[in-house]
């Protein structure tokens, strides 16, 4: 396919800035917007609470009830897993790393805060008849959809203007819906919600922030330099807040490992496979014209979705409750950003699928 034709299949999708720094400046309109809507976001919900009006979204008539329930489905973490590896097979790797650092950064930062606070959901908490375990503050269904379907619309990605117009209005109405879903159903009050939009907002501003300042320090890094960043940095992470959480529930010790151990895993795959893929393997779905990088895409998250099958059904079997949870999400990182970026290359899937079309013709 020649550079004319491939421009021309990359015109119905996203580019992105690849080079550090660019994709993270907010402009002054951008900044402003932001601080209008952080001021309105806290007074009206604040006043909400005020009022005395922290459950006043809650309905129990069941078309609404259903409804919600459907929109809330936006914020499943399956989907946000399917939705990130077509993002790094089949769009761009880098933006997609960029979305997993500061995503899984979000689920270690949500579940710490939900263990520190201990709120309790609400007493109308029920989801087609079954309680939702866990604590309330802040909504984890918050934090997660405000940064995965909110830091697309500041990443200035590029393309058809009509593409970016449908996204841009997705997202908005995920980042609106899946919050109001939760208090809707009774799973979440005002102010869990209004709890994880603070947590969400100030994370996306300071991963933009901070990323491009540490990637520029660590890219002239040797790949095993790098790995030792980033698992020391995930330590880190995970034992100060181990530490804090043991101080305070000192009888809760493995409830908090468990729950840490999520976060720190996927984050810890990202430090492991990322400058591996980059070292010894190189894959690049951007130069791949359109419809073979879905193919490539499809098969890619067939062979991600085989290994953490294979990942959680060992992990039952050799490890304990606690520590699952921390190996299975660190070997599907693995999984989706190494091992099968490496499978397709190796296999050289794009010589099979010329070979394919060379016989149909």
């Amino acid at each position: 396919m020649d550079s004319h034709t491939l421009q021309r299949t990359n015109i119905f999708i996203f580019s992105y800035h690849s080079s550090v720094g660019k994709d993270h400046d907010l402009t002054g309109k951008e900044l402003l917007f932001i601080l209008i809507l952080n001021v309105a976001v806290l007074l009206i919900g604040g006043g909400l609470i005020l009022a005395g009006n922290n459950e006043s979204l809650y309905s129990e008539n069941e078309l609404i009830f259903n409804l919600f329930s459907f929109l809330t489905e936006l914020g499943n973490e399956k989907l946000y897993v399917i939705a990130a590896t077509m993002l790094y097979l089949g769009y761009d790797k880098r933006f997609a790393r960029r979305m997993f650092i500061l995503f899984f950064a979000t689920v270690l930062s949500t579940v710490f805060l939900k263990q520190l606070f201990h709120d309790p959901r609400p007493p109308a908490n029920r989801l087609l008849g079954e309680q939702i375990s866990g604590y309330g503050l802040p909504s984890g269904h918050t934090t997660t959809s405000l940064v995965f379907y909110g830091y697309p619309l500041l990443a200035h990605l590029e393309g058809n203007k009509g593409v970016k117009r449908i996204l841009f209005i997705f997202c908005v109405f995920a980042v609106v819906a899946v919050p109001v879903s939760r208090i809707v159903i009774g799973v979440h009050d005002l102010q869990d919600v209004l709890g994880g939009y603070i947590v969400g907002i100030t994370l996306i501003i300071s991963f933009m922030w901070v990323h491009p300042k540490v990637a520029s320090r660590i890219s002239s890094f040797e790949t095993w330099r790098k790995i030792s960043f980033g698992a020391l940095l995930t330590a880190l992470l995970f034992l100060s807040g181990l530490a804090v959480l043991t101080i305070l529930y000192p009888g809760e010790v493995l409830v908090s490992i468990e729950e840490l151990g999520m976060g720190a895993g996927l984050l810890l795959g990202c430090a492991i496979a990322f400058p591996l893929e980059d070292r010894y393997v190189g894959y690049e779905p951007k130069s791949v014209p359109l419809p073979r990088r879905m193919i490539l895409m499809v098969v890619g998250l067939l062979l991600s979705m085989m290994i953490y099958r294979a990942a959680s059904s060992l992990s039952e079997l050799f490890l304990p409750s606690y520590l699952e949870g921390a190996v299975v999400f660190c070997i599907l990182i693995l999984g989706v950003s190494l091992v099968s970026p490496w499978v397709l290359v190796r296999v050289n899937m794009l010589t099979i699928l010329d070979r394919i079309s060379e016989r149909e013709m």
